[in-house]
């Protein structure tokens, strides 16, 4: 389980019973962050029904958050998730965190390249 911003990821890929998927997910749902919170289900190889998947989303949305990103290996699994409008993936890549003050940085250093390219490109038009 890990939280990142207000994304909260419970990680059921090591979890074959389907009671104890339910618990699981029970049991991180009430960690405080995983209130309101968009939610991550890692699934991995693990095989689900479209009824457990409904009910697993049912369960989310009762403690007020949202099933946003399913990660899974399973194509059968990903159709269900998409046909339920959730994004799947079997992978997904790490959200970064940047500071207004590094995005402001990479911008103005991009701005100041193309500044650059500009200037080239009518030096070389002069010439």
């Amino acid at each position: 389980m890990q939280n990142i911003e207000n994304i909260y990821e419970i990680d059921l890929s090591s979890i074959e019973d389907s009671k104890m998927l339910a618990d699981k997910v029970v049991a991180s749902l009430e960690d405080e962050n995983a209130k309101n919170a968009s939610i991550k289900l890692k699934l991995g190889d693990n095989k689900v029904t479209q009824s457990q998947m409904v009910f697993i989303k049912s369960l989310i949305e009762s403690y007020g958050s949202k099933l946003n990103f399913v990660e899974t290996s399973n194509v059968l699994i990903k159709d269900i998730c998409l046909e339920m409008g959730i994004e799947a993936s079997k992978e997904r890549p790490e959200l970064i965190s940047i500071s207004s003050e590094s995005f402001n940085d990479i911008q103005n250093a991009k701005l100041d390249d193309l500044r650059e390219e500009f200037k080239a490109g009518f030096e070389n038009k002069e010439q």
